[in-house]
């Protein structure tokens, strides 16, 4: 009877700790997945900032790096400026929007940023 105890209470530990090590592991996926995202929209409105400072314009463009990341980026508005940035990272998706500021000085226009938030 012992024995029986002993091996079920081994077995509990045996899965209770592998439950714990996948959970680890989907943690560790989705905040790799998130930090690549993230990383990947920042550099989108930074393409869309240079993008706007030669051409006031600019309305909008998709950018595909490496196989797949996917990320659309649209810009509405005047002076401030609406930056809506979708990223696609394999199947995972965040939605981030900026709010640029823009100053003309003769022909040349800076771009300043007022906000940036996910959504």
């Amino acid at each position: 009877m012992s024995i029986l105890i002993i091996s079920a209470f081994t077995l509990f530990l045996v899965l209770t700790m592998s439950e714990i090590n996948v959970t680890r592991s989907y943690n560790y996926l989705n905040t790799s997945t998130q930090n690549e995202s993230l990383y990947g929209a920042e550099g989108c409105l930074e393409e869309a900032i240079i993008r706007l400072e030669q051409d006031p314009t600019f309305a909008s463009e998709t950018i595909t790096y490496d196989t797949n990341k996917i990320c659309e980026v649209t810009a509405t508005g005047t002076n401030p400026i609406t930056v809506n940035v979708e990223m696609s990272y394999d199947n995972y998706t965040e939605n981030y929007i900026a709010e640029l500021g823009i100053i003309e000085d003769g022909e040349a226009h800076n771009i300043h940023l007022n906000s940036w938030e996910e959504l």
